[in-house]
């Protein structure tokens, strides 16, 4: 028996064999699965190559069958197990010296958010995937775990987080002190709020102008206060009032715009949504957030 070390190209360990004649091929690589790896990366090399194979997967996952035999097959266990070895892959990488800068840096490099961005580009130049990947996101968004899990990650990331809440503020009001800036924004804002007012907004109106208050809708972004943009201004009095949903607001937000529109000379009152099913209770809030202004009732 003659022994040979080897060291494998793809794992590159060391491995010991035996061979009976001394004229037989010796081997090359530690196992079969190294073979078809380290195989399989060098034709991928091949620009043909990777053409043609990138078309075939690109076929099969764009079949139905497909769709719902990766969807039947991700179990829970599944999708748990992928979640840990991501994990576990993330923390490997992040322990290494200098992982961090690097990411950072590659994140941050602007040769590779052009070329992200020529990639993006192009696959959204293709309608058939256009219209596949726009099917798939409107099917995740009405998912109620999706909203549950968007709701959980922004209550970690800004709620108890008051280093990261203060560097925000502090770069949005240095953004917005930009004219160019503000003015590009509220154009874009503006394109969102076409749908403009919303059903409880509408409601919400009906009310004050029934109730003597000619409040004037001007939350589709056609007059500012600073850099904020209210629901409804009262000119004459003052006075603004915010219609916050519950699902999208929270309570701390309250403070911080009452105190943005005050600088400006205007008393502020905040209408949660829920408040419009009980008629009553609200015109006693308006009544009193409008002491000393006489409604007029025609």
């Amino acid at each position: 028996m003659i022994e040979y070390t080897i060291i494998c190209p793809n794992c590159k360990t060391a491995k010991i064999f035996k061979k009976k004649f001394p004229s037989s091929r010796e081997k090359k690589f530690c196992n079969r699965s190294c073979a078809t790896s380290y195989l399989n990366k060098k034709t991928w090399t091949d620009p043909k190559v990777r053409k043609n194979r990138t078309k075939g997967i690109a076929r099969q996952h764009h079949t139905e069958e497909y769709r719902q035999n990766a969807q039947a097959s991700w179990t829970e266990e599944r999708r748990a197990g992928a979640s840990q070895r991501a994990k576990d892959t993330l923390n490997q990488k992040i322990h290494k010296p200098g992982a961090v800068e690097k990411m950072r840096k590659t994140k941050r490099d602007k040769e590779h958010r052009e070329l992200a961005r020529q990639q993006a580009l192009k696959r959204w130049a293709n309608p058939e995937f256009k219209s596949w990947l726009i099917k798939i996101r409107q099917e995740v968004i009405t998912r109620p775990e999706y909203h549950e899990a968007q709701r959980k990650g922004s209550l970690l990331s800004w709620e108890n987080n008051e280093e990261r809440r203060q560097l925000i503020s502090h770069i949005m009001t240095k953004l917005w002190n930009d004219p160019e800036w503000a003015k590009q924004t509220r154009q874009n804002m503006m394109v969102g709020w076409r749908a403009r007012p919303t059903r409880p907004e509408l409601t919400l109106l009906d009310i004050l102008t029934s109730n003597g208050y000619f409040y004037e809708y001007i939350g589709d972004g056609s007059f500012w206060i600073g850099p904020k943009n209210p629901d409804f201004i009262w000119l004459e009095q003052n006075r603004v009032i915010e219609l916050f949903g519950s699902y999208w607001h929270k309570e701390s937000e309250i403070k911080a715009r009452t105190k943005i529109f005050a600088e400006y000379g205007y008393d502020t009152l905040i209408i949660w949504d829920y408040e419009l099913d009980n008629k009553e209770t609200l015109l006693a809030k308006l009544k009193e957030f409008h002491q000393g202004c006489q409604p007029t009732i025609y």
